[in-house]
């Protein structure tokens, strides 16, 4: 079996082919590029119109090399950032970078709201102030015209997903890297969202 995997990081990604079969799993690097953050009116954002296209690139690059067999394509990237769509599908804005500053002091109102420490317990993912649970509330407190307009939540990976496809879904492991994902009560899970007002219809 040959699969195509696209492994993203915080300043490259690149893309992979692997095949497993008598000899073992081997894998081949068949195409790399750079992942550069962009800064505009003072927030800092991925380039994620330029991550796709160099997915395509990767995509274009597989069957130039006649890899035509492709059981399956896998997308891996850092965690905790996302994208809002609307009820349309469309992205709502740009895709915010985790050390974006907008989370500055957000701590504090996450304190306030639910605990840090409780929050801890529920989600088992250690407290840093750029946790999607943080970005989210920044969003409610800083930009909730917007939020409002949101329709559902998806992570990087599964927004580049969703760009490929057309189906919009949460993969599980993505999800649990947000610190709103309560693996063993689901009831949990939606009492810590809706306290955060973190739009909890985000992770469907």
């Amino acid at each position: 079996m040959k699969v195509l995997a696209f492994d993203l990081g915080a300043s490259s990604g690149r893309g992979m082919i692997v095949t497993c079969g008598e000899e073992g799993i081997l894998c081949e690097e068949i195409y790399r590029f750079r992942n550069e953050p962009v800064r505009l009116f003072g927030h800092l954002y991925w380039d994620f119109p330029g991550l796709c296209r160099e997915i395509e690139n990767g995509l274009i690059r597989c069957a130039d090399l006649g890899h035509r067999d492709i059981a399956a394509i896998g997308v891996d990237t850092w965690g905790v950032d996302y994208g809002l769509l609307d009820r349309e599908g469309d992205l709502l804005g740009g895709v915010y970078h985790y050390r974006d500053g907008r989370t500055e002091g957000i701590s504090e109102e996450i304190e306030r709201r639910i605990g840090l420490k409780e929050l801890f317990l529920r989600s088992g993912i250690q407290n840093i102030w750029f946790n999607t649970s943080c970005q989210l509330c920044a969003a409610n407190l800083r930009k909730p015209a917007l939020l409002a307009l949101a329709d559902r939540l998806l992570m990087i990976p599964d927004l580049i997903v969703r760009h490929l496809t057309g189906v919009a879904a949460n993969e599980y492991t993505a999800a649990a890297t947000t610190q709103l994902y309560v693996p063993t009560d689901f009831d949990t899970k939606r009492k810590a969202l809706s306290r955060a007002n973190a739009a909890e219809k985000g992770l469907k």
